[in-house]
């Protein structure tokens, strides 16, 4: 499962404004930090179980299991793919919490 096949399949789904920001290496916390939003929480769940179960179908033996927070919220759902963290937002929720610009400012 690779960040291409991830973008493919969100620009699929018809995915809004994604961003991809590739984490320093000295960050171990992920290689990708991808941030993306849908036009409504049906749209967030569905791009969110359609990335999950293509992970799934596409994943090695070694690659780990899929995390996933925000389940039971409307607007916010995050997927930890291991190498990749995907951030599923409505377009005022990402307004308000500006992921983007906290992983891009360099202090």
């Amino acid at each position: 499962f690779s960040l291409d096949v991830l973008v493919s399949l969100l620009r699929q789904e018809n995915a809004v404004d994604i961003c991809v920001i590739k984490i320093p290496e000295n960050i171990q916390y992920a290689d990708y930090f991808v941030v993306v939003s849908g036009i409504s929480t049906r749209h967030l769940r569905a791009m969110a179980l359609y990335a999950t179960k293509v992970y799934k179908y596409l994943k090695k033996e070694k690659e780990p299991s899929v995390k996933i927070e925000g389940k039971d919220t409307e607007d916010w759902m995050c997927i930890d793919f291991g190498n990749m963290v995907v951030h599923f937002m409505l377009p005022e929720t990402r307004e308000v919490y500006e992921l983007e610009k906290l992983w891009t400012l360099r202090g």
